[in-house]
């Protein structure tokens, strides 16, 4: 959300439950007065709900007894193919593989982050369908008399008769701040997978699926050369960021990396206009992001606006608790006060760009060094990403180590290879830039129409077929940049000493490379407990988390709370193990609640 939310009862919908809508839809509304929400009842049996701003909205339109509604903020997704299948679709004998061949043609048009929901209330189906990417959150769950799907965690929490944590999803939440594989740490919901098309008949309450995960998996191309492919790539990225044409207010969110500077040196080479934003956050540990940012902007005339954020209060908390239910883990709150900080300086909404994705599909994404096995697998992932170990994450949940080991190995069995460094590769790709990323920018859209060109399916496509060797030294990507804007390149990375320009010198990244090796090579294994210096909302955050510990909910799903939780644990956790640990305390409790708003 915002977006599409739809509940079906076959019994019909009843008042007490229109009531509980109604409720929900008004709470949402006294804490997000910008959002504007509307409830449908197209007949008896199904309850549309919509919420939209300025930038980012729903559309609606009918065809031969379908009720249409979707989200897609660039064109039209009522192609003639799309038409096709819902003309098949009156045919009661039509089922989902009589479908593929009009959903590929249709499907294959549309690249940029979409969902699609229609109605027939005379054929007494729902059909559903989303981008190859699952770019936005769509949360389902088929329950006794009940079939949820939409873009709003809470308001599917909310009206779900039937809800239950899993210690196991849970664990791997506290591991790695989202839930591998799956879209949330409830066993009753789920997200659709990318490339999915859903059809439900509440009269027989069946539930066909069709999604096509392969499609992030896109084989390489080993047949071009890098000339080739940076010209490729460059043209691509240009036609992407011309395409974000709007009335409204270009923001590009600029940090001191190389990814939001590609986004910022596309759109002047496209004469553009736009507004460079960044945040200096309390702490002040961006301080030389918005020094590099400010130079960027400057190099390219651009105006840049920093926005000091202060400490975050316990209702920015939990407002974004509100909002994603911990699907966007707590660590990330200063972002929320970031977007309401710009809202203000721009109510009538914006378009708000960032990089995100640049730093998945454009750079070298294999381990460092050969990964044999599966154990040498398990040790690389969790030494590259874990929040909290596995050890420490299974004794709070008072599960077995070895649930966590097998359910990652499970799933990387999935993957269409069998080369354990390729299957880092690919984890990363679907799970870290999909199921923690794609909640964080989902976040986004809350206050803006937030769009990434790194991640528009053209762009991906393209990059994932350019061969992993090919990204060695991440040097494409320097190039890249070089070739969308020289200046740019030539300014040094934030936190670092090199440049992008600096970089495509091979003897000056074989130092920085050797360098980089020699530190990997004697990294010890990430320990939980680091002495580590306060920062600004550590005693918050120590402070609620201890309030709930003694909470019986709390210790009968996390039955190692009572004795690992204390002060002096707490006291030598990082910022991002605070606040994981709070989240997904605050999911087992459920007190992050709206208390103070």
């Amino acid at each position: 959300m915002p977006g599409i939310n739809c509940l079906i009862n076959p019994k019909g919908i009843t008042q007490q439950t229109q009531k509980t809508v109604a409720d929900y839809r008004q709470s949402f509304a006294d804490t997000f007065p910008h959002l504007k929400f509307a409830s449908l009842l197209p007949c008896r049996e199904v309850l549309i709900t919509i919420s939209q701003h300025k930038g980012y909205q729903v559309w609606t339109e009918e065809f031969q007894g379908w009720q249409i509604f979707y989200e897609l903020q660039d064109n039209s997704l009522l192609t003639p193919a799309f038409k096709d299948i819902l003309e098949q679709l009156q045919n009661p004998a039509t089922s989902l593989p009589d479908l593929k061949n009009s959903w590929n043609l249709s499907f294959n048009q549309i690249n940029s982050g979409f969902f699609l929901l229609a109605i027939n209330p005379n054929l007494h189906k729902i059909i559903f369908a989303n981008d190859a990417l699952a770019r936005l959150p769509v949360y389902y769950t088929q329950q006794q008399e009940c079939f949820i799907i939409g873009r709003d965690i809470s308001f599917v929490k909310a009206i779900s008769n039937q809800l239950t944590l899993n210690p196991l999803f849970l664990a791997l939440y506290l591991s790695l701040a989202y839930v591998p594989g799956r879209g949330t740490f409830y066993k009753e919901i789920d997200t659709i997978a990318g490339g999915t098309l859903g059809i439900y008949d509440w009269l027989s309450d069946s539930l066909q699926i069709s999604s096509q995960p392969e499609l992030r998996f896109v084989e390489p191309n080993y047949g071009l050369p890098n000339k080739k492919w940076l010209a490729e790539l460059e043209e691509t990225f240009l036609t992407i960021c011309n395409s974000y044409s709007s009335n409204l207010p270009d923001l590009i969110s600029l940090s001191g990396g190389i990814d939001s500077r590609c986004v910022a040196g596309a759109f002047k080479r496209n004469n553009l206009d736009f507004t460079a934003i960044s945040f200096l956050d309390a702490d002040q540990t961006a301080k030389d992001d918005v020094l590099i940012a400010s130079q960027t902007a400057k190099l390219l005339e651009k105006p840049h606006q920093v926005i000091q954020l202060s400490l975050c209060s316990p209702e920015h908390y939990e407002k974004l608790f509100y909002l994603k239910a911990g699907l966007n883990y707590l660590s990330v709150t200063m972002f929320l006060q970031y977007l309401e900080r710009i809202l203000v300086l721009y109510p009538d909404s914006a378009l708000f760009l960032t990089g995100d994705g640049g730093d998945k599909v454009m750079r070298y994404l294999l381990p460092d060094k050969q990964l044999a096995d599966e154990k040498q697998w398990l040790n690389y992932w969790y030494s590259q990403n874990a929040v909290f170990s596995s050890k420490s994450a299974a004794e709070l949940l008072g599960i077995e180590q070895k649930e966590m080991e097998e359910y990652l190995l499970n799933l990387i069995a999935t993957y269409p290879t069998k080369d354990y460094n390729y299957k880092y590769a690919y984890a990363v790709l679907a799970e870290r830039s999909a199921r923690w990323a794609f909640e964080g920018e989902d976040r986004n859209r809350y206050y803006f129409r937030s769009e990434t060109p790194f991640l528009d399916y053209r762009f991906y496509r393209l990059a994932m077929q350019i061969p992993m060797e090919q990204k060695k030294d991440n040097l494409l990507y320097y190039r890249f940049l070089a070739a969308l804007s020289p200046a740019l390149a030539k300014l040094r990375y934030a936190q670092h000493q090199w440049s992008p320009a600096k970089m495509q010198n091979p003897c000056y990244r074989y130092l920085v490379n050797k360098t980089r090796n020699f530190r990997i090579q004697y990294r010890k294994p990430k320990e939980d407990l680091n002495w580590q210096p306060k920062f600004g909302e550590q005693e918050y955050l120590i402070t609620q988390i201890l309030k709930q510990c003694p909470n019986l909910l709390l210790q009968d799903i996390m039955p190692g709370a009572k004795d690992i939780i204390k002060l002096e644990y707490l006291q030598k956790l990082t910022p991002n193990q605070l606040g994981t640990l709070y989240s997904c305390l605050c999911v087992i409790t459920d007190k992050c609640r709206r208390s103070s708003l």
